[in-house]
């Protein structure tokens, strides 16, 4: 089989599952269907419910189904990694103010980031064989630390940092062609 405009040989490779994890698949799906206010899912998604089905450009020589299976479920750390990133630890943040502010905020969330998985990794090689770390509640409960890590990397304190941003982050910006909540609660309170 050939994929995409550069015409890419990939195999597909398709491995039942479990009957219970079939059913349990099609009881999700119907629910979901109900919550949304859907059409119910037709026979042939049902029946694909029972397969996990893989589309890989790897040899079949080189990965068997189940290590393309081991691979797959190892590669679903790097979703884990970009959604920690952009959900707890603030990625989508940055301080775009100046083009020098723009690449002190990306390079300190980075090595913000970094430093998460790397600590996860080390909690997990420290913790009880029966304990695994998450790296979503790690990165959860130090993206709350994230304004001590930036005072941290730029040497200063962090009522110093926190007294910037404020200072710089906080107010409305001043606009003609819009009041912001202030201004149009004053507003109200005059009328």
């Amino acid at each position: 089989m050939l994929l995409g405009p550069e015409r890419v040989p990939v195999r597909l490779v398709a491995l039942p599952v479990p009957e219970e994890v079939a059913n349990l698949r099609r009881h999700k799906a119907k629910i979901s269907a109900q919550r949304r206010r859907r059409s119910p899912p037709g026979a042939e998604h049902l029946f694909l419910m029972a397969w996990n089905l893989f589309v890989t450009n790897v040899p079949a020589a080189t990965w068997r189904p189940k290590i393309l299976v081991l691979v797959y479920r190892l590669r679903w750390r790097i979703e884990i990694i970009f959604k920690t990133w952009k959900s707890h630890l603030g990625l989508r943040q940055l301080n775009c103010r100046t083009a020098v502010l723009l690449q002190l905020s990306l390079l300190t969330k980075l090595l913000f980031c970094a430093l998460v998985c790397q600590f996860t990794d080390l909690l997990e090689l420290v913790c009880a064989p029966d304990e695994h770390v998450s790296l979503l509640r790690v990165g959860r409960i130090l993206g709350q630390f994230g304004c001590g890590f930036s005072a941290t990397v730029l040497g200063i304190s962090v009522a110093r940092w926190l007294e910037f941003n404020l200072a710089r982050h906080a107010f409305y910006e001043r606009r003609r062609d819009r009041k912001n909540y202030y201004e149009l609660l004053s507003q109200a309170g005059r009328a």
